[in-house]
Order: structure tokens, then sequence, then C-alpha cells
């Protein structure tokens, strides 16, 4: 939610995150479909005077913390899912769908945050490339039929 119009090159289709912002404590560089980029230049038209981050509430205003988690219970309870996926299960049926697009796993993992995994000996020495991430988010498809979402169990408070 801290990621700035600086953080985005819409003409690369990249969003670079510095180790500040991201879980692992390591820079990140997130690819963007083709598809969202008449979103960003849309949002980057429009963006308030003197407001430099990118993802903005209905006011204009950075969002707090639990605005996705409030936002993602509305959309679950709606479909009626149940028990109800959150929205870090929704990494499973994302890396299946990138298997069955045939996208390198590491790249698959570059991609969906796995940053801090151990390397095997296959991945140890690959250099990912901007170019290769494009390609990765490009090459996505989601017409497999149903993909299982894996909700873990949780346990309920007694």
């Amino acid at each position: 939610m801290n990621v700035t119009w600086a953080n985005v090159n819409v003409d690369r289709r990249i969003i670079t995150l510095d180790m500040s912002m991201t879980k692992e404590r390591r820079p990140k560089r997130v690819p963007v479909a083709r598809i969202l980029i008449p979103d960003f230049e849309k949002a980057r038209r429009v963006r308030r005077l003197f407001q430099d981050r990118v993802f903005l509430n209905a006011e204009g205003s950075p969002p707090h913390e639990d605005s996705l988690s409030r936002v993602w219970r509305t959309a679950v309870k709606a479909v009626k899912i149940d028990p109800r996926p959150t929205v870090h299960d929704l990494r499973h049926c994302w890396k299946t769908n990138a298997m069955r697009s045939r996208v390198h796993p590491a790249i698959a993992d570059a991609i969906v945050g796995h940053g801090d995994r151990k390397k095997d000996v296959r991945s140890l020495y690959l250099s990912i490339s901007d170019k290769d991430l494009l390609d990765a988010v490009d090459r996505m498809k989601w017409d497999f039929g149903d993909t299982d979402i894996r909700v873990a169990v949780r346990e309920q408070a007694k």
C-alpha cells in the first residue's frame, strides 16, 4: 500500500519495491500484466494533488492496513465460499495456473513472492530479467477449468 509512482514504470510494466516494502526484506520487481496498463495510466492521470501513492481509497487517501481484508471478506461472503479462503490462500491457485501455463518454477516463485525459500541447485544460478517476468505474466492463462482453492483449516475460537 506504500507504492508510489516513483516505484511504477508503466512503460516497462514493472513495479520496483525496495527491501523496506516487502515481507521478505528483499528488493522485488513485480511485472504488470498488459491488461492492467490502461488502469495504471488512468490512475496516474487522475491522481490527487500532493498524493504520490498509487493505491488510494475512494476518498483519495492512502488505504488503511485492513482495507484489503475488509473488501476481501465482503467478496468471499458474497460468493458463499465455505470455508472462507484468505487472500494468501489464492497463492495456491495462482501457482497452479502458473504451472499449467508452463511458467518456470523459479520465475513463478519470484512473482508470487517466495524470495526467502532456499533455492534448489537448478535455480541457484538463474538470473531472472524483467523480460523473463513479463513473458511469464503474459503467458499466464486462466481457462484451465476449475482450480481448487486450498483453504488452510483454522481452529475456531472456543
